[in-house]
């Protein structure tokens, strides 16, 4: 909930919450880069690349990758 009331995006590591820092011109230009390197690798697979979603990988945590592949239906 605090999440989505704080103007930044916020990351929860085991009890403990941090903000997430912009990022350079050129982080955003290697993702891009990376993203559209995936992209002929993914085609034709049920998987799909994402950015900026927020995920649980496992209880105590909850993240905003940079980049992320998910196969399948995602989990809401």
């Amino acid at each position: 909930e605090t999440d989505r009331r704080s103007e930044v995006p916020l990351e929860y590591h085991d009890g403990e919450v941090f903000p997430i820092d912009s990022a350079p011109l050129s982080h955003g230009n290697i993702l891009l880069n990376t993203a559209n390197a995936l992209a002929p690798k993914l085609k034709g697979k049920p998987c799909r690349a994402t950015t900026t979603v927020r995920v649980r990988p496992r209880s105590g945590k909850y993240l905003y990758p940079d980049l992320m592949v998910y196969c399948g239906k995602p989990q809401f």
